[in-house]
């Protein structure tokens, strides 16, 4: 199913099993640290989706 989300994620080895069974999306400490919301507000859409997506690559 598109749009599958793994949330809470640690671990490396957890984001790879969550990859090979087709999740899309991924957030948690390993993806990126929780922050102020000033500092996430701060951040352009292009930056985010970035940041988002370069673990789930």
């Amino acid at each position: 199913m598109p749009g599958q989300k793994g949330s809470r994620l640690f671990r490396p080895a957890v984001l790879e099993k969550l990859r090979a069974t087709g999740i899309d999306y991924a957030q948690g400490y390993l993806t990126h640290r929780p922050a102020p919301i000033e500092e996430l507000l701060s951040l352009g859409a292009a930056d985010r989706e970035t940041e988002d997506m370069r673990h789930c690559a």
